[in-house]
């Protein structure tokens, strides 16, 4: 059986897809976190702060394929300490990760990047060859990384898939989705106005199936679940299996409550309120991937989220 690096076990999307990674590789698993190490499937383990340091000589392997999920996303930087922890995740950590495999370089590596890295909050049919113009340190930090990556693999003559992920759904999901989730069972969340602004979604398990077909693959695809929800469809899939109802306020009433959470925002120099403009902006705005590229070269198949939450 082939050998496979898997970092970010921690994470939701690590915890997704390593049950269904086992079954094609025997897993070596990199967590920062003594905890990781309750997780069920049959592993090695290594725990390190790729932060602070890279993996040591003594428990480097030779991996056939190193899969590199982890990173710091989920959360929104108000200080400069805070905007300069997502570059020391994903980016130093990136490099000191490479940089320690340099002795027993694999065959492939496979990177868990994001949309994020566009830059943009609307737009439709976006595909790979779409400027970069990320600007948020969550996604200029995931950019910097694709770009060392490929300059990295390039020298060193390892095949390198970049996955650019959009919102990612499951059971427990982190980010906007599960606050989404949140909000409908506590009967706090509104829809605004209609709902129909789509966004591009996926079920985190369903990446666990293209890694396996990766091994020889260099290039960089977006992934979706191909149906790319509004938010009508996604909140009210998510209402029926909580068995509560969605309350619903017109775009200008909304619009204005925003512009308050701005003032207030600002004036406070924090963000008390998680409805400001640009929340606003982002929630009434179509963005939607296009990932007819990795359905053509990968055979890349999803199910629609709406059906499984």
């Amino acid at each position: 059986m082939k050998k496979a690096l898997v970092t970010g076990l921690s994470g939701f999307l690590g915890k997704a897809i390593i049950p269904y990674l086992a079954g094609h590789y025997k897993i070596t698993m990199l967590s920062r976190s003594v905890l990781a190490k309750k997780s069920k499937v049959a592993a090695d383990y290594i725990q390190v702060d790729l932060v602070k340091e890279g993996i040591s000589e003594s428990t480097s392997k030779e991996w056939d394929v190193v899969i590199h999920a982890a990173g710091k996303a989920h959360s929104l930087p108000q200080t400069d300490e805070e905007r300069k922890a997502f570059f020391d995740v994903n980016l130093k950590g990136t490099r000191n990760l490479v940089e320690s495999l340099e002795n027993n370089l694999p065959r492939s590596f496979v990177f868990i990047s994001t949309i994020a890295v566009y830059g943009l909050v609307n737009g439709e049919a976006i595909t790979e060859d779409t400027p970069l113009k990320a600007r948020d340190p969550y996604g200029l930090s995931k950019l910097k990384a694709e770009r060392f990556l490929l300059d990295w693999a390039d020298r060193k003559g390892v095949n390198l898939t970049i996955l650019r992920l959009p919102l990612l759904a499951g059971p427990e999901a982190p980010g906007n989705l599960g606050v989404m989730i949140k909000g409908i069972n506590l009967g706090r969340y509104v829809r605004i106005g209609q709902g129909q602004a789509r966004k591009s979604v996926l079920w985190a398990e369903d990446i666990a199936n293209i890694i396996p077909h990766l091994e020889n693959i260099s290039g960089t695809y977006n992934l979706t679940d191909g149906h790319n929800p509004t938010f009508k469809e996604l909140e009210e899939a998510i209402a029926i299996r909580l068995g509560k109802k969605i309350k619903v306020i017109p775009k200008p009433v909304a619009k204005l409550i925003a512009y308050a959470g701005t003032v207030i925002n600002t004036v406070l120099r924090k963000r008390v309120f998680s409805l400001d403009t640009k929340a606003y902006y982002k929630i009434t705005s179509t963005l939607v991937m296009d990932d007819s590229k990795a359905r053509k070269e990968l055979g890349w198949k999803s199910r629609r989220v709406v059906d499984l939450i």
